[in-house]
């Protein structure tokens, strides 16, 4: 991909990032318990550090991927366009059928050629299709995600709404979803017969 020079910007540090978590607990610790003010010394510290934490969580929720202020970068130009290349991808898949077809149970083998390192994933699946129009789909990825994602389907007629990652962890539950209709193109195949 060739990125033309109006389309890049760099960013770059003006100095120093400022963190401020530490610059709190040296104020906390440095007031004298014995002092008549520590009460609301203390308060007073911990009241700018919530109005500083506050600050940042309107910043971060404000939709900016990347708020260049926040994290004190200054940004500029390119002064040249840049090419950059997309990374290869090897998809392996098979399916084997069972009664007509109608149960299925399939594996995907997934490698993305990304830096610093590839990244592999292996999906099993089951499908049942008792119909031409209800199909149901479960699936089941084991290394990415530890073994702890695995994915939904269902087809009704021209629509189907599935998940796939739906990550029910100790510490993270995180779903993607999707919809679609499927809308065919050209007409029935007739049979022929003679």
């Amino acid at each position: 991909i060739t990125w033309s020079k109006g389309s890049t910007q760099i960013a770059s540090a003006n100095g120093g990032i400022d963190m401020k978590g530490q610059t709190y607990v040296d104020q906390l610790s440095a007031i004298n318990p014995a002092d008549p003010d520590a009460l609301a010394q203390a308060q007073a510290i911990i009241n700018g550090f919530s109005n500083e934490a506050m600050d940042y969580l309107n910043r971060v929720s404000s939709g900016d991927v990347l708020d260049y202020e926040m994290l004190q970068l200054r940004t500029e130009d390119a002064a040249k366009s840049r090419k950059s290349r997309l990374a290869s991808t090897l998809v392996l898949g098979a399916e084997y059928g069972f009664f007509n077809n109608k149960l299925a149970v399939g594996g995907l083998y997934t490698t993305r050629f990304v830096q610093p390192k590839a990244m592999t994933e292996l999906t099993f699946s089951a499908n049942y299709r008792p119909k031409s129009w209800f199909n149901v789909a479960l699936s089941y990825s084991v290394i990415q995600s530890a073994g702890k994602s695995f994915g939904l389907g269902l087809k009704l007629g021209p629509l189907f709404v599935g998940t796939d990652y739906m990550f029910l962890g100790k510490n993270s539950n995180s779903v993607n979803g999707f919809v679609g209709v499927s809308i065919p193109l050209g007409g029935r195949k007739v049979n022929k017969q003679g």
